[in-house]
Order: C-alpha cells, then sequence, then structure tokens
C-alpha cells in the first residue's frame, strides 16, 4: 500500500528535513510541500492526499484550521515545536503529534500508525464488502450467533457467565434478563449496569464472528464508523464496523470507562498515568478534560486510586 502526502511547514529546513523522511519511506509518495496553509489547502481542493505532514504554527491559515477543512479521508500528522497544541490535536483526531526536532524513528512510528489506519479501513471495508455480497443488505453493528442482525452484539452475547444461551438466543432458556419496565439500574460511564454478569463480547470482524472475553480487553479506539478492540497477548487490535457511542452503551459500567471522545479504556488494565495520559505499553491515550473527573472518581471508587488523585492538572 502507497501513501500519498505532504508537507506543510513555514520554515524552509523543516521542510528539507521532513521531504529527505518521506523520500526513504517506501510506502510514502511525496505529492508536494507547501510554505503556508493557504497554498496547501488550494492545492487539496484539485489533488487531494491520504495524509499530511503539518506544521501548527503558520501565518494565515494555520495547521490547527486546516485539518478542519481536510476531506474525510485525508488524515495528518502534526509537526511542531509547541507542545500545547497536543490536547487539540487529539481532538481533531491528528494520527501523530510530533514535537520538532523530529528525528527519523520518531517520524517513522507516526508514519506507520498512518499506515495501519488505512490498512485497517482497506480491509474493513473489503470485508463489508463481501458480506454484504454474501449475505444481502447490511446490517449495522454486529449479529447475534444465532444469525439474527442486532444494533450492538452486548458483551457476551451468546453466552452467559458460566457458558449458557442468554436470552437474547430465544428456545426459551432463560439467561441474562433485562430489567421490569419501570425498574431501576444505575448506568455508568460506559453504559450497562454494574450487575451484568456477561464475560464476553462477540463483534463482526472481516469474515467471521470473533469473541473477546471482556477480561482481555485493554482499550478501545474509535474511528469514525469503526472500533479498534486492543486486546491482551493479540499482535493486531480487533476491527469491526460499529460506532464507540454504541458499544459503549453495551459494556459493563463497573468495567470500563471512556476517557476520551475517541477512547474507552479498561482501568483494571492500566500500569501507569502520566500528566493525564494513560501508557498502553508505546501508546499514550489522553484524558480529556471532559472526561477527567468522572475518570478519576471511578478509580477512587473502585479503590484504585489510595491516597487520593497524584498531580491532578
Amino acid at each position: 500500500m502507497k501513501l500519498t502526502c505532504i508537507i506543510i511547514d513555514d520554515e524552509p529546513l523543516a521542510l528539507e528535513l521532513m521531504e529527505s523522511y518521506v523520500l526513504k519511506t517506501p510506502y510514502l509518495e511525496l505529492a508536494g510541500s507547501y510554505g503556508s496553509g493557504t497554498a496547501a489547502y488550494a492545492a487539496l481542493r484539485e489533488h487531494p492526499v491520504d495524509l499530511l505532514f503539518c506544521d501548527i504554527q503558520m501565518p494565515g491559515l494555520n495547521g490547527m484550521e486546516l485539518s478542519r477543512m481536510l476531506p474525510e479521508n485525508t488524515r495528518v500528522i502534526f509537526t511542531t515545536a509547541f507542545s500545547q497544541y497536543a490536547i487539540e490535536g487529539f481532538r481533531v483526531q491528528a494520527v501523530d503529534y510530533l514535537l520538532k526536532p523530529i528525528s527519523y524513528n520518531d517520524f517513522l512510528d507516526a508514519a506507520n500508525k498512518a499506515l495501519a489506519w488505512f490498512d485497517m479501513k482497506r480491509r474493513a471495508e473489503q470485508a463489508e464488502r463481501s458480506e454484504s455480497a454474501a449475505e444481502g443488505p447490511a446490517t449495522t453493528g454486529t449479529v447475534a450467533p444465532n444469525g439474527q442482525p442486532t444494533e450492538a452484539l452486548g458483551p457476551g452475547a451468546g453466552a452467559g457467565a458460566a457458558g449458557e444461551p442468554t436470552a437474547a438466543q430465544g428456545g426459551g432458556q432463560e439467561g441474562v434478563q433485562e430489567p421490569a419496565e419501570g425498574a431501576t439500574r444505575e448506568f455508568g460511564p460506559a453504559g450497562r449496569s454494574g450487575d451484568d454478569l456477561r464475560q464476553s463480547l462477540f463483534v463482526k470482524t472481516e469474515y467471521r464472528l470473533q469473541q473477546i472475553p471482556l477480561d482481555r480487553i485493554r482499550y478501545i479506539e474509535g474511528l469514525k464508523d469503526y472500533v479498534k478492540i486492543h486486546v491482551e497477548g493479540e499482535a493486531h487490535p480487533v476491527v469491526s464496523l460499529l460506532s464507540l457511542k454504541s458499544l459503549e452503551e453495551q459494556l459493563p459500567a463497573d468495567r470500563f470507562i471512556r476517557v476520551h471522545r475517541s477512547y474507552i479504556v479498561q482501568p483494571s488494565k492500566i500500569r501507569t498515568i502520566e500528566r493525564n495520559r494513560i501508557l498502553f505499553d508505546r501508546e499514550r491515550i489522553p484524558i480529556s478534560e471532559s472526561y477527567r473527573q468522572p475518570f478519576y472518581d471511578f478509580l477512587a471508587r473502585h479503590a484504585l486510586l489510595p491516597g487520593g488523585i497524584p498531580g491532578k492538572e
């Protein structure tokens, strides 16, 4: 797979450095270099590309403003000398945020993330087309093990806590029951009540229905109409054509919590939180301001934060 890209920076030396990085990265194809956001935008209207390496502080149209005007399928990697734009960069769903001076290793890590995103998107779309051709009209979300379409298959659908059929499968057997109308349930940040006993999640991925144990999910990333479910012990995330919101509504609230518009985490899997970022190996998950207090409150309620909130910013 080749990704077409452009570079935008008002510093000639920075442009030259990034050009050299692109030229020695086999899967990147340089479509142009521009010294301003205005010039780049004019070119993008005529010739869209897959990826932008874009400075932020530029005269006229700055990088952040430009990123909000991009076509839906164009992704951006910010390249800047100023760290204060990092949170805003995540809000516009940038692939990555590189601080100058930028080494080739850092550049390559960011480019690899973009390549993985486009490859994932391509595979998911191919799978959806193949399934639509084989099964008829497409359904939204996932399908139940009995073949009946659902809006989104909840945790452990098709298998109860002890591997028994749930009520969704029918057959007159008792399974996990929804409360009677008028009954009260306490819903937490991730949607389902804390007394939900189901232990797994079925999702439709590529050509199969895959079961994922909830206790192996580290975090979930939303990418427009897709989700990436990052699972312990798996080299690659599980990708499904499903919105993050619909999946969030099915997850048990006492185990999962949203920390950003694009991320849901399982706090029991967290080992390190650093400056309002959750570290999962080399991945840094931002805790956005609007979700910060509920997240730290969740940790405190579940006895995961003895001694209070350290260095809450």
